[in-house]
């Protein structure tokens, strides 16, 4: 089980990683403006800070390393964040308006593969976390 928790963590940064060269979000009909995934993960900061409201999805990452961070000596905790992380970031589905210059913004009108890769990146982090449960009470129940 230790080994699927690896390959698992692993998969959720190769996921989160591929999510930054993708497109994220349209916001316009003909999707010929996207988002990417790496102005979305390095710049989303700036948004929740200044714009609040859908931006603070972006709050999903830094709680989802915390979760990772967490996970060896607090799997309960690593577990609680990870689930917050991944609502968080569900959260961006319910839609609303992206500043796309300061002063206009814009409704989301797609969804596309470098948000769903991020969320199956957050996904994959609340199953490390289980992973770590699981073995944490396999270890107790042998000693």
């Amino acid at each position: 089980m230790l080994r699927l928790k690896k390959i698992v963590a692993w998969l959720a940064l190769i996921l989160l990683t591929l999510s930054l060269f993708l497109p994220v979000y349209c916001t316009n009909e003909d999707c010929t403006e996207v988002m990417r995934g790496f102005n979305c993960f390095f710049f989303g900061w700036m948004g929740t800070f200044l714009f609040f409201g859908i931006y603070l999805v972006w709050l999903a990452n830094p709680i989802a390393v915390m979760a990772f961070i967490l996970n060896k000596k607090k799997p309960k905790i690593s577990l609680l964040l990870s689930g917050i992380a991944f609502l968080i970031g569900s959260a961006f589905l319910l839609g609303g308006e992206i500043f796309v210059t300061e002063a206009r913004a814009e409704e989301i009108t797609d969804y596309r593969a470098g948000y769903w890769l991020w969320m199956s990146s957050l996904l994959m982090v609340v199953v490390v976390a289980v992973l770590s449960l699981l073995i944490k009470a396999k270890q107790a129940s042998q000693n």
